[in-house]
């Protein structure tokens, strides 16, 4: 049982005696750490599926489509804990498993994009021109596809930090050394009698963390695009 008080400390402390508010504090670091770590995998892996598919079309455009489909048909979550339980888990590997896991929707949204100005003219100029695929991509495509590209990957970055979250409830996250909100309301249903706190304050900062993420992304659509209004 914690035996140092809450008046203490602000959000009290747990049964080591350590304050929970700095906890909480390096649990954010940890979780924005892998969310935007994650996203930027997905980021990568999404946009240059969806150029590939675009580009090359026939074959190369079906596998891709079917392999997101497949994805898409299971939970991510079964597929980050197989290779989480194969490969270990640190936080390089957390953030490249769930980054991997999540291009999927990236690549919908990016590919209908790149389709609606493959036959635009400034983008044929670019290709007559003869640049190349990177700068293509680079300098032509992502600034015309910037604004859905950004909600979708705001939307993501809430769907990481809870799936990281979740995977350390499961003991399967970034390990013991690092503070983990998912950690933190794992080893607190011990004490929920006594110390109602522990799982309470962690709990509700990452509730509020991901209704502020995606309001965040909601207003950003609204205001960049108003006609999803």
């Amino acid at each position: 049982k914690p035996i140092i008080e809450s008046k203490l400390f602000l959000f009290g402390s747990d049964e080591f005696g350590r304050d929970v508010f700095t906890r909480v504090i390096y649990g954010s670091r940890i979780s924005l750490l892998v969310g935007l770590g994650a996203v930027f995998v997905s980021f990568i892996l999404g946009l240059t599926f969806a150029f590939l598919a675009v580009e090359q079309g026939g074959f190369i455009n079906l596998f891709l489509s079917r392999l997101t489909d497949l994805f898409l048909s299971f939970p991510a979550i079964f597929l980050v804990v197989l290779i989480i339980a194969l490969f270990g888990s640190n936080i390089v590997s957390i953030i490249v498993v769930l980054g991997f896991s999540g291009w999927m929707s990236l690549f919908k949204v990016a590919k209908s994009e790149m389709l609606s100005i493959k036959n635009k003219e400034f983008y044929l100029s670019a290709k007559l021109i003869g640049l190349k695929n990177i700068k293509l991509l680079v300098r032509e495509i992502l600034p015309a596809i910037i604004i859905p590209v950004s909600v979708n990957l705001i939307f993501q970055l809430g769907n990481v930090i809870l799936a990281e979250s979740a995977l350390s409830y499961l003991g399967i996250g970034t390990g013991t050394e690092y503070p983990s909100w998912g950690a933190m309301i794992e080893a607190g249903q011990k004490y929920i009698t006594e110390s109602w706190w522990l799982i309470f304050i962690p709990g509700l900062i990452l509730i509020v963390s991901l209704l502020s993420i995606n309001e965040i992304g909601k207003k950003l659509n609204n205001q960049l695009n108003p006609a999803a209004k």
